[in-house]
């Protein structure tokens, strides 16, 4: 089975809430870290843009929808939700969740683990048609195997084919630093083609700029 991406934008309603969302989505990381090997991401974000300091973004990468399904029975989960029954003025308003197969070959280099402060881009482009979105795919695959090849400090990169909205692709994309996304991998010939084309086929986009502050995106 392909491997299930699991994004939740999470809107806190004050900095008590969002640190609170904070430290218990980590204790869910702690647990996946120590028991569950299957669970190969699973870290908590806050934006870098200075004008949204409340919004919390989780990143979770399973090996299988099965494993996904499992992962709401972990003592942390169960406690995480039981503490968001009890306070459910911890979001000002309705959170967004995105969920993903793999839809082309990804990759997270070994570096990452020992990566400081990555810089993380979670992003979503609407295409107009399924059609339209399977000739990006064509043009994504072979994007995301020179990403890997030839730039380094793109320490990981994955699509995914959203399983409830149609037409969608989901990005999660990890760099060193925000410089290397902008002066390396935006430069990339293949990505500028690859987004010009991007352009008509799939005019809506929503976008991410985050910083990782618990949790794990490589074991």
């Amino acid at each position: 089975m392909s491997p299930v991406l699991l994004f939740g934008i999470l809107p806190a309603a004050n900095e008590k809430a969002r640190d609170e969302i904070i430290a218990g989505l980590g204790k869910i990381a702690e647990y996946a870290k120590e028991h569950d090997p299957e669970t190969t991401k699973h870290a908590t974000h806050v934006s870098v843009d200075p004008s949204d300091p409340l919004t919390v973004v989780a990143i979770e990468e399973y090996t299988s929808q099965a494993v996904c399904d499992a992962h709401n029975a972990w003592p942390p989960v169960l406690e995480f939700l039981e503490a968001w029954k009890a306070d459910p003025g911890r979001l000002s308003g309705p959170p967004k969740i995105w969920h993903s197969n793999h839809a082309v070959a990804s990759f997270t280099r070994d570096a990452l683990v020992e990566a400081e402060n990555p810089f993380v881009v979670l992003a979503t482009l609407q295409y107009n048609s399924e059609e339209e979105m399977n000739d990006a795919l064509s043009g994504w695959g072979p994007a995301v195997s020179a990403t890997e090849t030839s730039e380094q400090g793109t320490l990981s990169y994955a699509i995914g084919r959203d399983v409830e909205v149609q037409n969608r692709l989901t990005f999660v994309e990890v760099y060193e630093d925000k410089k290397y996304l902008e002066d390396v991998h935006m430069q990339s010939d293949i990505l500028k083609k690859q987004m010009e084309a991007e352009k008509q086929r799939a005019p809506k986009m929503e976008i991410y700029m985050l910083k990782k502050v618990a949790g794990y995106l490589r074991k």
